[in-house]
């Protein structure tokens, strides 16, 4: 799967979703499950569980069955991805300028 997954208040605000589909360059996905961190920590459980009776099973795999997206995700503009890169650089820059 190659969305990125959100969720929490600010998730569900389209133009956060929009400015980290556009900056990351992944769909952007809301996560229909309220109780996101309960689940993830289940979902945890059952991958170490599994792998400490010795299955090979990726954490993705475990994961799966349980994750649903409420409503389309949010596609990035590829237009934008030269101008999100090129922040992302200046604020290295200056990062390693300022702290470097």
């Amino acid at each position: 799967c190659n969305a990125v997954h959100v969720v929490g208040g600010g998730a569900r605000n389209p133009l956060w979703r929009r400015i980290l589909a556009d900056a990351l360059q992944r769909p952007v996905a809301l996560l229909a499950e309220p109780e996101s961190a309960a689940l993830g920590a289940a979902i945890a459980a059952a991958w170490t569980a599994r792998r400490l009776d010795g299955e090979a099973v990726a954490a993705h795999a475990v994961a799966a069955p349980f994750v649903r997206s409420e409503g389309a995700a949010t596609e990035p503009d590829p237009a934008l991805a030269g101008l999100y890169a090129d922040m992302g650089q200046r604020l290295r820059d200056l990062t390693a300028k300022i702290f470097g």
